[in-house]
């Protein structure tokens, strides 16, 4: 078989350290910002450097992205050419562009696949969304990690 090559200059990546999901720790790897997140179902986990998804405050390269109720992390944006945009479906966390976040067809107005990119939106700020898409939390009520209380995403209430 013939496979097709691409020249290493052709890749972009960033590499990650393994960690153990039972105790989510990065500090002992001497990684004292960072986040351990499992995907794949728990079978990959990796050290990622934490974030706020509404200052984006990664390196420039980087987007910040929710993971669930893991929490935020730096990521390198993964979307195809003129997609990834508010609207545009979406796959993985890293198929929005930062400041986006990959979110489920049933709450997102006029999204016409099963995942659609929606952006994230500060709770104090009046009106940040697009009727009828309001601000509503990323996190259920009390569960909120500090300093992430106001983080929410534009979906339509429910």
């Amino acid at each position: 078989h013939s496979f097709p090559t691409r020249r290493s200059s052709d890749l972009d990546g960033v590499c990650l350290a393994f960690c153990d999901a039972a105790d989510q720790d990065c500090a002992e790897d001497g990684l004292p910002d960072a986040t351990c997140v499992s995907f794949n179902d728990g079978t990959l986990p990796l050290c990622q450097d934490d974030c706020d998804p509404l200052l984006q405050d990664c390196s420039p390269t980087l987007g910040c992205y929710g993971v669930g109720t893991q929490g935020f992390v730096c990521s390198l944006p993964g979307y195809d050419d003129g997609l990834g945009n508010d609207g545009d479906m979406c796959f993985t966390i890293q198929s929005c562009k930062p400041g986006l976040q990959c979110t489920a067809t049933e709450v997102l107005d006029g999204c016409g696949a099963a995942r659609c990119c929606t952006p994230f939106c500060d709770l104090a700020e009046a009106d940040p969304c697009s009727a009828p898409e309001a601000c509503v939390a990323y996190f259920e009520a009390g569960t909120a990690p500090p300093g992430y209380e106001n983080v929410g995403l534009c979906v339509i209430p429910g």
